[in-house]
């Protein structure tokens, strides 16, 4: 008899190894740093913040154009189908002509011609040096929305793995529910079938046993979806099998020594991006104060025209039909009045700074109530889920004597099912605490500006 027991429990563990072998097989396995780092490769919202420090980049490259010199050709060939005529004194023809009378003349050939290299380059124009100035002060900030984005990802690829997790043991734990009220509907069956019990027993531990199975399957689908979830976040295909590679026990022991301290000299990416629109800001301040001086080019020219009665002499290209030019110069702008264009900018970007100033204040002071109200909440959490944890190991001690009672027949289902329900329900409450406990660690990590220390 002995024998046959422990070849019955050797294929009980065989059948579960076969079957966790067959879920990993072909499953990517992934812990939570695989997940973030995977995450800040393949998600979208990254990729894109990327291509937006690419394009700010050439943005600089097109105002630095700007300030280098720009030449250009230009050639025209054009045949007057019809000259135009142009009316003078005719006295200039007839001596005799009559006062006011005046003679139509056509100017012009048929055929005419020209080419030439235009160049110029800025000597000075303020807003050239504050514009540029301002496009590399706009691709730093840029890159500063990127790193938020980067820390948003890895926040919402934190809160989504905590939820795989604790979905996942929470899974396990219906499962371990299942089989524990399938064995009690087994043995209340037996008892009945042997004259101990009343059918109402049987059909009360029924009625349990068809609840876990709904809960069962229930659970099994969140925990699906979970995943899911996780594989959006993180960018990866949602038909790939993802498994996380972490226990509930690691994070369990973790907890358990969990310190919660103020990070010295915090650092949240929204007081550098506010500062850097403060300096934007400021930039457009002064390029409205530059705009009052003036502007100096110098430009040359090179080329050559003709006028010819055939196009074959015009296409001759010969000293006799084309004669060349040359130029050179220096242009100058100076505003005088604008109606007070300028005036009324600096007015509102200085309105601008003020409000900037303000919304730092106000940033800081928001900081300041989300570190302590996360903090508490922490805190809160990590108490509630201590007080969980006792709950569970309390409503497992009285469902084991509550059910050890009814086998000895000094107890009634009532009372096992009463216990089955509080320590369930005691594991619900758990679960819920550790997933809240989990949130509130990464929002307290986020509120802190310490979420993306190693991933920058």
């Amino acid at each position: 008899m002995r024998n046959k027991y422990i070849i019955v429990l050797i294929c009980f563990l065989f059948t579960i190894g076969f079957t966790a072998y067959s879920q990993n097989e072909g499953a990517v396995i992934m812990n939570l740093d695989e997940c973030i780092r995977y995450g800040l490769e393949n998600s979208e919202l990254v990729n894109i913040s990327k291509l937006e420090i690419e394009k700010q980049k050439a943005y600089v490259g097109e105002i630095t154009a700007e300030g280098l010199p720009q030449i250009d050709a230009t050639a025209d060939l054009s045949k007057n189908l019809k000259l135009q005529t142009t009316f003078i004194p005719a006295i200039f023809f007839d001596p005799n002509a009559e006062e006011g009378e005046v003679a139509p003349v056509t100017f012009g050939t048929p055929y005419s011609g020209l080419a030439g290299i235009n160049a110029s380059q800025m000597i000075f124009n303020g807003s050239y040096f504050v514009g540029l100035n301002a496009a590399r002060t706009l691709k730093e900030l840029t890159t500063k929305e990127h790193i938020q984005t980067k820390r948003d990802v890895v926040e919402a690829i934190q809160k989504a793995y905590y939820y795989v997790l604790v979905s996942e043991v929470s899974y396990r734990t219906v499962q371990l529910n299942y089989d524990r009220l399938d064995s009690l509907l087994r043995e209340t069956k037996i008892m009945h079938e042997n004259g101990f019990t009343e059918k109402i027993e049987v059909s009360r531990t029924q009625v349990q046993f068809n609840n876990i199975k709904t809960n069962l399957e229930n659970s099994r689908r969140e925990l699906e979806y979970s995943k899911d979830v996780l594989k959006f976040h993180i960018g990866m295909p949602l038909e790939t099998n993802l498994q996380i590679a972490d226990k509930f026990s690691g994070f369990n022991i973790n907890f358990s020594n969990y310190v919660i301290e103020d990070a010295d000299g915090r650092h949240r990416i929204e007081e550098e991006i506010l500062e850097i629109q403060k300096q934007l800001a400021t930039l457009d301040l002064k390029n409205n104060h530059v705009q009052y001086l003036p502007t100096l080019d110098l430009y040359f020219g090179l080329g050559a025209n003709a006028g010819t009665l055939t196009s074959k002499e015009l296409f001759s290209f010969n000293d006799d039909n084309w004669f060349g030019y040359r130029m050179v110069g220096i242009s100058a702008t100076l505003p005088i009045f604008d109606g007070l264009r300028k005036a009324k900018k600096i007015q509102q970007n200085r309105i601008n700074i003020a409000q900037i100033e303000l919304q730092q204040k106000n940033l800081e002071r928001s900081i300041d109530n989300e570190i302590k109200d996360t903090k508490i909440l922490l805190q809160n959490s990590l108490e509630e889920l201590k007080n969980q944890q006792e709950n569970v190991q309390l409503a497992e001690e009285v469902y084991n004597i509550a059910r050890i009672k009814y086998q000895e027949g000094v107890g009634s289902s009532i009372e096992v099912m009463d216990a089955d329900n509080e320590f369930k329900r005691a594991q619900t409450n758990y679960y819920n605490a550790l997933l809240s406990t989990l949130i509130n660690k990464v929002n307290y990590e986020k509120a802190l500006g310490v979420l993306m220390d190693e991933y920058n």
